[in-house]
């Protein structure tokens, strides 16, 4: 049986103070991202999911438009000396205490199942890039750390510091309690 809470919002997605909200998620810039301190978990690789990316081969598959145009963008903002925004935020409010074994295992799974998580790219010199691919998802384990309470600039610090998008890893998951 289903009872109204547990139908999903089938609300079409809408813009609101410049942030786009796709039923109880919000999506936007780090900037206008709004977000109360807590205590913070996230989601980074282990060392021995590191070391199997950092030796993936090189895939047949080419980088796409898309991660072209993205990567490019980067080297070139870099190069200028200028910030280049490289993150979407998007977060959602639930309540409750998150189980974090569960949440471990659905990041994992997730990251597992999507093949985009299994890339890395490589800067040929030549304006173009090379895709290197870890080709058992299975290697692929990302590890809950436990940073304590936070507030939110030092979250939002912790949010952007991450690997640059010619590293694997440059994602991340979270949770603020």
């Amino acid at each position: 049986m289903i009872s109204p809470g547990m139908i999903p919002d089938r609300s079409p997605p809408r813009w609101e103070d410049d942030v786009l909200r796709i039923g109880k998620i919000t999506v936007g810039a780090l900037d206008e991202w709004s977000l109360n301190s807590g205590s913070v978990t996230s989601w980074h690789p282990t060392a021995a999911a590191a070391e199997k990316a950092r030796r993936a081969p090189v895939s047949s598959v080419p980088v796409s438009y898309m991660q072209y145009q993205h990567l490019r963008n980067y080297c070139d903002r870099t190069t200028a000396g200028l910030n280049f925004s490289r993150q979407i935020i998007a977060s959602c409010d639930v309540a409750g205490q998150c189980d974090i074994s569960a949440m471990d295992h659905a990041v994992n799974a997730y990251l597992r199942r999507h093949d985009t998580f299994r890339s890395w790219f490589e800067h040929a010199g030549d304006g173009e890039f090379v895709r290197h691919a870890i080709s058992d998802p299975a290697v692929i384990e990302f590890a809950p750390i436990d940073h304590g309470h936070m507030t939110a600039d030092e979250i939002r610090a912790h949010v952007v510091d991450i690997p640059n998008p010619l590293e694997w890893g440059c994602f991340t998951f979270g949770i603020i309690q």
